[in-house]
């Protein structure tokens, strides 16, 4: 397990090879998996550094710093996962969370709604190499209100 002074350290060298800046007006975040960084540039909030590994992961800055860091503990910030619906309560708002957000090669955003709903008439249905970071927020608001449950699995 590292301490917060091995965090700063390997943070220090990620600004340094990465040519970032410390972000003065905010302070680390200390949670129970990780440190949160305010360490970055233009486009990132800053960085988390997982207390276990020590693996430094970039944040972005399109959503609040709380989507972010929600994210990276939920799993969405993995290049690659298989997103798993376990089970749905509001179909629509659910094709449309999905439409927005899954990957796939469809001409036409009706096609892909078809493709999504045929897939979705057994659950659970899996979706494997998603890159989700940009759906933060829907899958946020999806759990808030009931839409569906989902999971993210490795690979």
């Amino acid at each position: 397990m590292l301490t917060l002074d091995d965090a700063h350290a390997i943070v220090e060298r990620y600004a340094s090879d990465a040519g970032a800046a410390w972000f003065p007006d905010r302070n680390v975040i200390d949670r129970q998996r990780y440190w949160f960084f305010p360490v970055g540039y233009i486009g990132s909030y800053g960085v988390v550094v997982d207390k276990a590994s020590g693996e430094v992961t970039a944040l972005g800055s399109a959503f609040t710093l709380e989507d972010w860091l929600w994210g990276y503990e939920h799993g969405f910030l993995q290049t690659s996962v298989t997103l798993r619906i376990m089970s749905i309560d509001d179909l629509d708002r659910t094709l449309a969370v999905l439409q927005s957000s899954v990957s796939a090669e469809f001409r036409w955003r009706y096609e892909l709604r078809n493709r999504l709903e045929d897939r979705l008439r057994e659950l659970p249905a899996d979706f494997p190499q998603q890159n989700l970071a940009l759906s933060i927020p829907s899958f946020r608001q999806a759990l808030r209100n009931g839409w569906f449950e989902f999971e993210l699995v490795d690979g």
